[in-house]
């Protein structure tokens, strides 16, 4: 039962809430995302497949094509594991920063807080100018929330409200957990 909730809460995690502000430029990639948000996984993930097997490892679209497979990744095993790939292989490509928020959130929902922990923080240390520092940061507090950690997950919580600019849902998420920090003790 709880292995079919967590499986659950993470495919939720990536068919509701696109990868930030990324979005693909390749349109068969496109076309597979929706595909999987739309009950049709299996031929999403050939797509994918059929454009990770035509693309050279060293193609600037390869880290892209990867981020895709964990999108439309059909166990929470695969798609950590694509999106560990981007994260590590592809440091250095725009889709890294959205890879390591995913395993962080995806860790979450699978109760493995310590991985949650070090993948939101290195969104924020390691990627300054990514456009999901304040997920990142949102996800930190989060993660000391469930730690048990209140002072550093309210300084989390309120850099996610800061930083959240238009994004109104994350802000008023972040607002929510941050009613913690004003309780009395």
């Amino acid at each position: 039962m709880r292995r079919g909730l967590i499986v659950t809460t993470c495919a939720a995690l990536l068919v509701v809430r696109p990868a930030a502000a990324q979005t693909f430029t390749d349109s068969t990639l496109a076309l597979a995302v929706r595909l999987v948000s739309e009950g049709q996984g299996d031929s999403a993930r050939a797509l994918v497949r059929g454009t990770l097997a035509r693309l050279p490892r060293t193609d600037s679209l390869y880290p892209e094509a990867l981020f895709a497979a964990g999108m439309v990744a059909d166990s929470l095993g695969s798609a950590l594991a694509a999106f560990r790939q981007v994260s590590i292989d592809y440091s250095n490509s725009p889709w890294a920063a959205n890879a390591l928020l995913r395993i962080a959130q995806l860790s979450f929902a699978a109760g493995d807080l310590a991985t949650a922990e070090r993948s939101a923080d290195r969104v924020l240390t390691d990627y300054p100018l990514s456009d999901v520092r304040a997920q990142a940061a949102y996800w930190a507090g989060r993660v000391r929330i469930a730690e048990g950690k209140s002072q550093q997950a309210c300084a989390y919580l309120q850099q996610a409200v800061t930083e959240a600019g238009t994004d109104i849902e994350l802000a008023n998420r972040a607002r929510y957990h941050l009613q913690r920090c004003a309780a009395p003790a």
